[in-house]
C-alpha cells in the first residue's frame, strides 16, 4: 500500500500545481469573456451569452491543456517518474492503476470548478443584466436550457450523468494508458481519441437523445480497449529496466 501511495503522491506533486494554476487562468479568461459579452449585449439572455462569450470553447481548450498535464509523468522521457516506479518495484499494472485513479479525480476536480464558475458566471449575470430579463428562477433555468451548462450539470437527466461518469472513466483509463504506451515506445492514439469525442461532447451542441448512447458507447469501447491492452502484461521494474 505504502507503494501505490507512493506513486500517487508523486503524480500529484508533478501535476497538480500546473493544474492548479491552469484552472486560475481559464476561469479568469471565462469571467473576462463573459463580462465583455454582457457589457456589449445587456439584452440577450443568459443562454445566448453563454456561447457569445465563447465559455464552452475556453472549457474545450482547459480540458485539452488538462489532459496534456496528465499524461506526460510515467512518460520515458528520462523522467524522474520512471526512475521513482523502478526504485519502488512495483508492477506496471499497479502503476497503471494508480494514476488512472489520480486522473479521474482531477477530471472531477476539474468539472467542479467549472460548475462552480459557470454557477457564478449566472448570478453576475443575475446582478448586471435588465430586471425584465430576470426571474426568481434565472440561474436554475439556465441549466436546463443551455447545452454547455446542462452537458457540466445535467440536473435531473440521468442518461447525461451516467454518461459523465462513463466518460471520466474511459478519461481515467485513457490518460492512464498513454504513458503506460509510451515507456513500449507506442503512442497513444485512444487517448487522443477518446479526448476529441469527450471534450465535443461539451463544446458541441450533443443535446438530441439519440446521440448520447453513440457517445456513451463510444467513450465505454475506448475505455475497455485501454483495459483489455493493459491486463496483456503485468511487469515490474527492477535493477533500472521492466522485466
Amino acid at each position: 500500500m505504502k507503494k501505490h501511495l507512493s506513486v500517487i503522491g508523486l503524480f500529484c506533486r508533478t501535476t497538480l500545481y500546473r493544474l492548479l494554476g491552469l484552472s486560475v487562468l481559464a476561469i479568469v479568461a471565462e469571467v473576462i469573456l463573459f463580462t465583455q459579452a454582457l457589457k456589449n449585449n445587456p439584452d440577450l439572455g443568459i443562454e445566448l451569452l453563454i456561447e457569445n462569450s465563447r465559455v464552452p470553447f475556453v472549457f474545450a481548450a482547459w480540458f485539452l491543456l488538462f489532459t496534456f498535464i496528465l499524461v506526460l509523468p510515467g512518460c520515458d522521457f528520462k523522467s524522474r517518474s520512471v526512475y521513482t516506479f523502478r526504485r519502488l518495484r512495483i508492477s506496471e499494472r499497479a502503476v497503471f492503476v494508480c494514476q488512472a485513479i489520480y486522473n479521474m479525480a482531477c477530471y472531477i476536480m476539474l468539472l467542479c470548478m467549472q460548475i462552480v464558475t459557470a454557477y457564478g458566471l449566472c448570478v453576475l449575470y443575475t446582478h448586471l443584466a435588465p430586471a425584465e430579463l430576470l426571474s426568481g428562477h434565472t440561474v436554475f433555468l439556465a441549466f436546463y436550457r443551455s447545452d454547455f451548462l446542462h452537458s457540466i450539470l445535467p440536473l435531473q437527466e440521468g442518461m447525461r450523468w451516467g454518461l459523465m461518469a462513463i466518460a471520466i472513466l474511459s478519461m481515467g483509463i485513457c490518460t492512464a494508458n498513454f504513458p503506460f504506451m509510451n515507456r513500449r515506445g507506442s503512442f497513444g492514439m485512444t487517448t487522443v481519441a477518446n479526448t476529441v469525442i469527450v471534450m465535443g461532447f461539451y463544446v458541441r451542441e450533443l443535446g438530441y437523445f439519440g446521440l448520447l448512447p453513440l457517445v456513451t458507447f463510444l467513450t465505454m469501447g475506448i475505455a475497455l480497449f485501454n483495459v483489455f491492452t493493459w491486463e496483456e502484461e503485468d511487469e515490474v521494474y527492477e535493477n533500472g529496466a521492466a522485466i
